[in-house]
């Protein structure tokens, strides 16, 4: 199924959001819709510089991270592999 305008436009707001989680210096992403998981080309820079990934993920999955912290925090641990370290790891109480 084809994702509706309104579905792009949150799961792009979830990928900038998750995006800015990251220590990145800056960074560029398209969003590219398919008939299964979608494609995220993310081109970012950390000191100085610029590297280029490609991430699968379910839009839903996406969408979802916007208000669901266990789904957020699935996907920042995954794209971590791909980005590295986070702006603000997470704490870990006790």
């Amino acid at each position: 199924m084809i994702a509706t305008a309104k579905e792009l436009i949150e799961a792009k707001e979830a990928v900038a959001a998750l995006l800015d989680q990251f220590d990145l210096d800056s960074y560029l992403f398209e969003l590219e819709p398919h008939d299964g998981p979608c494609a995220v080309r993310i081109d970012c820079a950390r000191d100085r510089i610029w590297q280029s990934t490609t991430i699968t993920v379910d839009i839903d999955r996406l969408r979802r991270s916007r208000t669901d912290d266990a789904a957020r925090s699935q996907l920042l641990d995954e794209w971590g592999e791909h980005l590295g370290p986070r702006r603000y790891p997470t704490l870990v109480s006790g």
